[in-house]
């Protein structure tokens, strides 16, 4: 009697566990699933073997979304990106319009919303875009970033056509400037996402593999930041430098170069590098001259004069510098013999300051930054003054912050008269 009732208990356990499993499994099937994250399904997820950019984009979006152009390869793919606004510029539903490039602020005292925020806000967005690699940047043995560039499928038309080399920027004339005419009849700025994708590094490629060579990294695709700045796509792009500030810390700086009636300027803009995460830690001008704007700055800045505005060097090409003595502002004043008889101009200011940036290692903690101005300015006919001076940086939370030196010498476009 006792085994049947044993029995019976076994089989009414064996029962009810089975009829809990089916609950449990059409539970599962009726509640809702998270949907996915846009930019997670924007990944291909694919495995690239060695850290070629080429590579790698495959492994993220898939080789069979490449589109060969006469000058470079793109990517197609959708990502969720912020609709942009460009002041002075209609919006376009398609265009995606565009984003003017932010003012410069005094370092920051105002904060940025995060990228992903950003992203949750605006994850609707999703864009058709093509996407081109910028940097490949190792943070360690494990991770990896790939900094990529998104463009409006619009832009397609652009790239068919190599750009037309500048023509040099006249001075100023009593005439309405054709660089303002011209500026009047060019299209729509085209804007440029900023984004990068994160990978992981996993076992070695198989050596067995005839296309793997032995010992080849292989990478796997594991995170997208589709968005966490914008820029207006120019002729030539812009110049990048990376920079390795300490343990997984790096900075990723871009030199956009823009001239306006002989008035010429570099903004640098620079990029905070971590684990999984990128964000803007400086903006700053970094050179600028007005050479070509006015008939006499030739001879009121000799021998400073850089009217290209193209220096050799703006970057240390090291990853991290020595330490070097920070140089106090140094200023001369010359006074100049007073100028033949001229066309009459108002009365105008004449510059050429260029300035370089570098790490600099400290004893403990993540490197410093360095930017050196050097150059001239002339505020009259009959004077000139030279100017060598130092700002230091240093990293606080995700921002650089000027520690030491005095304020930017480059003169604000804006601010001219």
């Amino acid at each position: 009697m006792k085994q049947r009732r044993a029995a019976w208990r076994t089989a009414l356990q064996a029962a009810s566990a089975a009829v809990l499993c089916l609950c449990l499994q059409a539970c599962l099937q009726a509640c809702p699933q998270a949907p996915e994250k846009p930019e997670a399904s924007a990944l291909h997820s694919g495995i690239a073997k060695g850290m070629h950019r080429n590579a790698l984009m495959d492994a993220a979006f898939g080789a069979a979304q490449q589109q060969v152009f006469p000058q470079e390869v793109f990517w197609q793919a959708s990502l969720p990106l912020p609709h942009l606004q460009i002041a002075g510029h209609a919006a376009s539903a398609n265009n995606s319009a565009s984003a003017q490039p932010k003012q410069e602020t005094q370092q920051t005292q105002q904060t940025q919303q995060a990228p992903e925020q950003a992203q949750e806000q605006q994850g609707d967005n999703i864009r058709d875009v093509l996407v081109r690699p910028r940097e490949v940047i190792k943070i360690n043995e494990t991770q990896l970033a790939l900094v990529i560039e998104s463009l409006p499928q619009s832009a397609a038309q652009q790239m068919q056509t190599p750009a037309a080399p500048a023509e040099p920027a006249p001075l100023h004339t009593s005439a309405p400037a054709p660089a303002a005419q011209a500026q009047a009849t060019q299209a729509s700025p085209t804007p440029v996402w900023l984004g990068v994708i994160f990978f992981s590094r996993i076992a070695a490629a198989d050596e067995r593999d005839d296309k793997a060579k032995p010992g080849t990294e292989a990478w796997r695709a594991t995170r997208v930041i589709p968005f966490f700045d914008a820029m207006l796509l120019e002729p030539q792009p812009p110049e990048t430098q990376v920079y390795k500030l300490g343990s997984d810390h790096y900075l990723m700086t871009y030199m956009q170069h823009a001239c306006r009636q002989g008035t010429c300027s570099h903004w640098l803009t620079g990029y905070l590098l971590r684990p999984n995460s990128m964000v803007e830690a400086i903006k700053t001008r970094l050179s600028g001259n007005n050479v070509q704007a006015w008939s006499d700055c030739h001879t009121r800045l000799q021998p400073y004069q850089r009217s290209t505005m193209q220096p050799e060097s703006r970057h240390s090409s090291h990853s991290s510098a020595t330490a070097i003595k920070q140089t106090p502002a140094a200023q001369k004043a010359t006074t100049l013999p007073a100028p033949a008889n001229t066309p009459a101009e108002p009365a105008h200011i004449c510059y050429a300051i260029n300035g370089e940036l570098h790490p600099i290692s400290r004893k403990v903690g993540i490197a410093d930054v360095s930017i050196r101005f050097e150059g001239a300015i002339s505020e009259k006919a009959t004077q000139r003054r030279t100017l060598a001076q130092t700002q230091l940086w240093r990293l606080q939370g995700s921002k650089l912050v000027q520690i030491d030196g005095e304020d930017n010498p480059v003169p604000s476009p804006e601010l001219l008269p």
